[in-house]
């Protein structure tokens, strides 16, 4: 019975340990109410997320780098990463990754002398990964593989509502495809990109014959006639409708 007591006890007094070390007792993110200097942001998160953050302390002036919060924010490790992103980019800045096997990132200002070296560096990430976190602020390059639509026909039609996607920042959302009809490159913010992603596969699906389309009518122009003559009656019924409200 002794023993059976000291190995249970051994076993309790083990147990938060293990599910320490599992990450289900991991301490969260935690950003306090009040004014927060953008380079104390970078190097909380930078501490947290256990990065190397660089970045140069000249970019960041006293007033205008810094953020009021009303409330406390606590998150996760995605939650910090997210709420540095938006942060940063939020004031014109942006992570660049220089090494990722040794989690070493760098900040730079979008407009900045380096600017361009953001989006010349943006990682690529799988499309299934973009859309499993639409909220983030990287830069991104990523593929789409389409089923019924045509990918250059597609570049053309959504590439003006993305071409200036960047909230007054350069670049928005690059559109092109890759030499075949069913694949399209997206690169831009993450975020961005992935509001594109859903925008093109909302419109992906099988294409309707264009006599359904027509409601039967063999040419385009008695279908025009047709929706002419209903407008008409629509216009008169209207007309008396307001004549009898007189």
């Amino acid at each position: 019975m002794k023993t059976y007591t000291t190995l249970l006890t051994l076993l309790l007094t083990a147990a938060p340990t293990i599910a320490q070390d599992s990450g289900a007792d991991a301490a969260p993110f935690v950003l306090p109410a009040g004014k927060l200097k953008t380079t104390d942001l970078i190097d909380s998160c930078a501490a947290f997320l256990e990065w190397n953050i660089l970045y140069a302390e000249v970019e960041f002036p006293e007033q205008a780098a810094t953020t009021k919060l009303q409330r406390q924010v606590v998150t996760d490790r995605d939650g910090c990463e997210e709420l540095l992103y938006s942060l940063l980019y939020r004031q014109g800045y942006a992570v660049k990754a220089l090494d990722l096997k040794r989690d070493m990132y760098e900040v730079l200002a979008i407009q900045g002398q380096r600017g361009r070296e953001i989006s010349a560096g943006a990682p690529y990430v799988a499309c299934e990964q973009v859309l499993a976190r639409p909220t983030l602020k990287r830069q991104v390059l990523t593929t789409l593989s389409l089923k019924h639509i045509n990918a250059q026909l597609a570049t053309n039609a959504i590439r003006p509502f993305f071409a200036n996607a960047g909230g007054g920042f350069p670049g928005g959302v690059g559109i092109g495809n890759v030499g075949d009809r069913q694949s399209l490159l997206l690169q831009g913010f993450q975020d961005q990109v992935a509001q594109a992603i859903r925008v093109v596969q909302l419109a992906d699906v099988p294409q309707r014959p264009e006599l359904e389309i027509l409601g039967g009518r063999t040419t385009m122009k008695d279908y025009v006639q047709g929706l002419e003559a209903r407008i008409q009656a629509l216009e008169k019924k209207l007309a008396a409708i307001e004549q009898k409200a007189k």
